[in-house]
């Protein structure tokens, strides 16, 4: 479930609303169809594929080869392992 906090976090690296909905929900599911995520986060599909084309020009998303569906390039058990405050970018 996506928590209002992880998201501002993202917010504030300079993602929007919806990207940062988007990443979120790619860590927390592992993979998924652009129809899947815009159930999970209230966008349209048409909508997800413009967050999933600039989540993975900025290095935070990629598609999975031979599917149709989408992977953050950081896992769960990464994210939740680094704080916010010591990452560099």
């Amino acid at each position: 479930m996506m928590r209002l906090m992880d998201i501002e976090i993202i917010k504030k690296a300079g993602l929007t609303d919806s990207q940062a909905k988007a990443y979120l929900a790619l860590i927390e599911q592992g993979t998924l169809t652009a129809q899947q995520l815009s159930e999970l986060i209230a966008e349209t599909r048409t909508n997800c594929y413009a967050v999933l084309d600039k989540l993975i020009a900025n290095g935070l998303a990629q598609k999975v080869a031979s599917t149709s569906k989408y992977a953050a390039t950081l896992s769960r058990y990464q994210y939740n392992q680094q704080p916010v405050s010591s990452r560099t970018d």
